[in-house]
């Protein structure tokens, strides 16, 4: 998983290594969080996942999934 500098996903390593217990998304109303750490470490699983599959950079992807944790950590494994 190579990230270039203007990824938005190539600083989420550095944020969990510098602030890994930091929360990084936070849904109040369903008293939810993922820190940056553990976005991190989820986001990298999914993406792993996603190259598994054959969704590689280029891919046109469709992301359908309701707000939430689950979403975030889509979102930057598809970055990734």
């Amino acid at each position: 998983m190579s990230m270039d500098a203007s990824n938005i996903a190539s600083h989420l390593p550095r944020m969990a290594a510098q602030q890994p217990d930091t929360p990084a998304v936070v849904i109040p109303h369903l008293a939810q969080q993922y820190s940056y750490r553990e976005l991190n470490e989820i986001s990298d699983v999914l993406a792993r996942g996603l190259q598994e599959i054959g969704i590689t950079q280029g891919t046109r992807t469709v992301l359908m999934l309701k707000p939430g944790l689950d979403f975030y950590a889509m979102v930057f494994a598809l970055f990734k």
